[in-house]
């Protein structure tokens, strides 16, 4: 491959394509994935000048990104559609409205800026299948490009025939509240209008575009934007809320009294309601929304952690907890390594043992700071390692720890109980001892559906003076707790 392209091969997922853009891909790598789609894409179809509709999300970079996306496409003699700004559902829709043969939508979806990829499909309806995107892999990384002479033209205004064929199939009769919430994504210019107009009272929250995302980022299964509409809701008195990701294929549902609605649960609603006019009805369950659930959990409990760490007086961070072997800051040091552990196994097939669960604390490690940074980093790690990995990730796989023949589901399970349960034991220490209220205490809610001990400690301890300990045990020394 020339040495000025730079497409990393880990990009290419399961279903889509991703990738860090300029660290890990750059416009001549995007120039050669769209050369790579276009190939593909004759080769299925199996015309020369297959139609190939394009579009992209509100991003400073994504329509960059795109141009150099239909370069490749037209050397290999596609025509292709742009209809502009979209969603990835309009993108699809325009197939069957324009009926062209394949699409290819440019977008970061629910992740975080720098972030870019592609959503494509030949086939109406469907998206790229693991085996496509095997085969788009290998045609773009070896460059057995096809020639050809394509075109574009721009598709003007299709973002109202979409809005309006949305609306007049879906009026209803009652009217009804809803909170939107964008997080100043795409679908900002998209679902308030497609709501208003089959009958809805719309409460917007953060609509307008903005692709520096000031508040958060735009992902409904994040809880900072789950918890953001819930409050919306209630102090609105709406009857549901919506929140909406940056290219508006993901909803997160949150109902009148400020409850999360879980997708397994939309699922069934819909199920329910086609089976009414579908007799005999078979559905297809993706099962991986567990292993997501569980990501959600992890990195809740690494920002609360966080939060409480700036609470604790510096002074105190080496005062030793009651009847245990730990200083506050050895505890908080703990709750952040229990992550890392997970990820030495997974991406680097580290030796998931007692030992290493032991949270050694360096002797570098000697500012709340210094605390801080380690915490924030390993859960940014998390976080990526999700984003490139999770998705495709095997979950039923062995586990390959040391506490016995478990799948990877059950340890990152664990993870997240285990980094929960010293949490919680932090939030008590803070009221208990230190006499301090936690900024945003997660509470037995935020954790259910973690298999967490009963007790806050493994037995019930008193917290009168008598029951600290003068001195810590030596922490190289130290179990695990």
């Amino acid at each position: 491959m020339n040495q000025n392209i730079k497409i990393d091969p880990y990009g290419f997922r399961e279903y889509d394509a991703r990738w860090l853009y300029n660290k890990d891909i750059n416009l001549a790598g995007i120039a050669n994935l769209g050369k790579g789609l276009g190939t593909q894409i004759k080769i299925h179809t199996k015309k020369n000048n297959p139609r190939v509709i394009v579009g992209h999300d509100y991003r400073s970079y994504s329509e960059e990104i795109k141009n150099y996306l239909k370069k490749g496409l037209i050397s290999t003699g596609c025509h292709i559609e742009d209809i502009g700004l979209s969603l990835s559902p309009m993108v699809y829709f325009a197939q069957f409205n324009l009926n062209a043969d394949a699409v290819a939508m440019v977008t970061a979806s629910h992740n975080e800026n720098g972030w870019t990829g592609v959503k494509m499909g030949i086939q109406k309806g469907l998206t790229h299948a693991p085996e496509e995107m095997k085969e788009l892999k290998e045609i773009t990384l070896n460059e057995k490009f096809s020639k050809g002479e394509g075109n574009e033209k721009e598709i003007k205004e299709f973002d109202k025939i979409y809005k309006e064929d949305l609306i007049s199939k879906n009026k209803i009769k009652n009217k009804i509240k809803a909170v939107v919430a964008c997080g100043n994504g795409t679908a900002g210019v998209f679902a308030p209008d497609i709501l208003r107009g089959i009958g809805c009272e719309v409460i917007e929250l953060d609509c307008n575009l903005d692709w520096n995302f000031p508040k958060y980022n735009p992902n409904p299964e994040d809880l900072e934007m789950l918890h953001e509409i819930a409050k919306v809701v209630k102090e609105n008195h709406a009857d549901i809320g919506f929140g909406f990701d940056g290219d508006g294929d993901r909803v997160g549902v949150i109902d009148d009294k400020g409850n999360e609605i879980f997708s397994d649960k939309i699922g069934l609603l819909i199920a329910r309601n086609l089976s009414n006019k579908h007799k005999n009805s078979k559905f297809v369950v993706d099962v991986k929304s567990t292993g997501l659930y569980l990501k959600d959990k992890v990195l809740m409990i690494l920002d609360a952690a966080q939060r409480y760490l700036q609470q604790i007086p510096d002074s105190q961070l080496d005062e030793v907890l009651p009847g245990r072997p730990r200083s506050y800051r050895q505890l908080v040091y703990h709750v952040f390594d229990i992550p890392k552990v997970f990820l030495d196994r997974v991406e680097y097939d580290a030796p998931y043992t007692y030992e290493a669960l032991k949270s050694i604390l360096p002797d570098t490690m000697t500012t709340k700071n210094d605390l801080m940074n380690y915490g924030a980093s390993n859960r940014a790690r998390f976080k990526t390692w999700w984003e490139r990995e999770g998705f495709s990730t095997d979950f039923e796989q062995p586990g390959k720890v040391y506490y016995g023949d478990v799948t990877l589901h059950e340890v990152l399970e664990r993870t997240g109980w285990h980094s929960g349960q010293h949490t919680r034991q932090i939030i008590l220490m803070l009221r208990e001892k230190l006499g301090i209220e936690p900024d945003g205490p997660i509470t037995d809610l935020d954790l259910s559906g973690l298999p967490l001990p009963k007790n806050v400690w493994d037995n019930e301890r008193s917290f009168d003076e008598a029951a600290f300990a003068e001195k810590a045990e030596t922490w190289q020394d130290a179990k695990t707790r």
